[in-house]
C-alpha cells in the first residue's frame, strides 16, 4: 500500500499544512504559536492552575510549557499566584492575554472555516464524530 493511501499518513499531513497555515497568520498578527493561543485558551476556560497541569491538559513535557509560559509572562499575556501554604506557582492569563487569545481564537475560526469550506455541512460532522469517536477511545481525559 502507498503510504499516500494511509488514513493517518493524509490526517498528519493535514494536520501539518493546517498548523504550518495558522502559524504563519498567528505569528504575522498575533506574535504567538498555537501551543501559546492554546494555553490561553485553557486558562480562560479552567482559570489559574499549574504548569503541570497545563502540560498534563496539552500532552507536552514541563520543559516545553516551561518554555510556553515564559515566552507568555514576557508578554504580558498570563501572570503567576504563588500559593504560600502548598508552595505552588500557578499561572493564570491576563486581561491582555484574555484580548489576545479573543483575537486568536477568532483568526482559528475563519481559518477552519476557510479549510472546511471544501465539506459539505453533513460531512463536516460526520469527520467530526468519527474522529471524536477514535479521540475518545485512544485518549484518555485530563
Amino acid at each position: 500500500m502507498a503510504i499516500s493511501n494511509s488514513l493517518f499518513y493524509q490526517i498528519s499531513l493535514l494536520h501539518r499544512v493546517f498548523r504550518r497555515d495558522a502559524q504563519a497568520i498567528l505569528a504575522r498578527e498575533l506574535d504567538v504559536t498555537l501551543e501559546m493561543l492554546a494555553i490561553m485558551q485553557i486558562l480562560f476556560e479552567s482559570g489559574a492552575i499549574s504548569q503541570q497541569q497545563l502540560a498534563d491538559k496539552l500532552f507536552v513535557e514541563k520543559s516545553s510549557m516551561k518554555r510556553n509560559v515564559d515566552k507568555l509572562l514576557a508578554r504580558g499575556y498570563v501572570a503567576t499566584d504563588y500559593e504560600v501554604e502548598k508552595n505552588r506557582k500557578y499561572i493564570k492569563i491576563s486581561s491582555k492575554g484574555e484580548q489576545v487569545r479573543t483575537k486568536g481564537k477568532q483568526i482559528m475560526m475563519q481559518q477552519e472555516s476557510n479549510w472546511l469550506q471544501h465539506l459539505p455541512a453533513a460531512d463536516q460532522q460526520i469527520l467530526m464524530g468519527s474522529i471524536g469517536t477514535l479521540v475518545s477511545s485512544k485518549v484518555h481525559k485530563v
